[in-house]
């Protein structure tokens, strides 16, 4: 689905705005709403996961909302998660219910939870950056790299 017509909403979003430079990861510590953040981004992608949901007879959707993302992502809080499910529990055909079932679990817990299962991480990304190799520098490589080190795993992907 192309949603590139919505990207003069997220004009704002260094991960959007070509002209803005993504920040470190010590760069967005404690802003309750970093430059990293897409207006709204969230709740437009849960709508339309809703939507095919909806037109698809399916009332589960699983949402990745993981507990480091409610720093700066109003978004990505249970208080969203509860809210929206109310909303969508409203559907007198369909009523959707948003799994998130990371939302209370930390990226380290995700990281053992994922060897547990056999994830293969160098098959994995997460930079903002959008390169061929992460940089290494932007919150969400440094949150992936600082739980790596708490699981004390060496982390299988390059970095710039």
């Amino acid at each position: 689905m192309d949603l590139s017509l919505l990207r003069p909403l997220f004009a704002h979003s260094a991960l959007v705005d070509e002209g803005t430079a993504v920040p470190a990861i010590q760069d967005v510590l404690g802003d309750p709403q970093p430059a990293t953040y897409v207006p709204n981004r969230n709740m437009i992608f849960l709508a339309l996961a809703a939507a095919y949901a909806e037109t698809n007879g399916v009332s589960d959707i699983y949402y990745g909302a993981q507990q480091h993302d409610m720093y700066g992502y109003w978004d990505t809080t249970p208080q969203f998660l509860a809210g929206l499910n109310d909303v969508y529990s409203l559907n007198r055909k369909t009523p959707i219910h948003i799994q998130a079932p990371f939302v209370q679990r930390s990226k380290a817990d995700i990281l053992r939870l994922g060897f547990e299962m056999g994830v293969d991480y160098s098959q994995t990304w997460s930079c903002y950056e959008g390169q061929e190799v992460a940089c290494g520098r932007c919150p969400t490589c440094g949150e992936r790299l600082q739980a790596f080190a708490e699981v004390g795993v060496v982390d299988p992907i390059v970095y710039a």
